[in-house]
């Protein structure tokens, strides 16, 4: 039963191994996705927060409703997190 655990354990590490995220502070991820209508208002609430923001019109094909994806820049992420909450 302990190659079994071995096993297991081998193949955990083998899994995990390597950087499970980009790291790059100035690359853009997705902060929230919120209605059309609202992006232009949150992008200009994280603007005047210092925040460098964008927002980018999806469409989900299955509900046939276009959306504001908003992005930040990872380096800004947990003040752009802290502004949205304030706009809640």
């Amino acid at each position: 039963m302990r190659w079994l655990n071995r096993a297991r354990n081998a193949f955990v590490d083998l899994l995990s191994r390597g950087d499970a995220h980009d790291s790059d502070p100035a690359a853009f991820v997705e902060l929230e996705t919120a209605m059309l209508s609202d992006g232009p208002m949150i992008v200009t609430a994280l603007r005047r927060a210092g925040v460098v923001a964008t927002s980018r019109e999806v469409f989900d094909p299955a509900t046939g409703v276009s959306r504001a994806k908003i992005v930040v820049r990872r380096s800004d992420a947990p003040v752009a997190l802290r502004v949205m909450k304030g706009l809640r």
